[in-house]
């Protein structure tokens, strides 16, 4: 699949669950995740096709570079309501994400 063929415009960090410790049985494993806020991302399909080892993954723009994964990892975690109402208003962050800092931010 060619690079161009796919994109990533409402991204979604991947939020840590049991699921991975128990599928790793490691149990220390959530922690760990949650501790270092390395967790990943979803990506969007816009175009259904293959995937190879070793094909390039190309980032194009990056609309908001103070906001990493690992920042809306730990403000997920620490819920600070003046940053959840910026990231509430991220429009490059999926519509979940949006909803959920939305709900966590401040309402003064």
């Amino acid at each position: 699949m060619k690079p161009s063929a796919w994109a990533n415009p409402a991204p979604q960090p991947r939020q840590p669950c049991k699921t991975l410790s128990r599928y790793w049985r490691c149990p220390d494993l959530l922690p760990a995740i949650w501790e270092t806020a390395r967790s990943g991302w979803y990506f969007r399909v816009l175009e259904e096709g293959p995937v190879n080892p070793g094909d390039a993954l190309l980032l194009r723009e990056r609309p908001h570079p103070g906001w990493t994964v690992a920042c809306l990892l730990r403000l997920l975690r620490d819920r600070d309501p003046a940053d959840s109402a910026r990231a509430a208003g991220l429009e490059a962050l999926s519509p979940t994400w949006r909803a959920r800092f939305e709900g966590f931010g401040w309402k003064g």
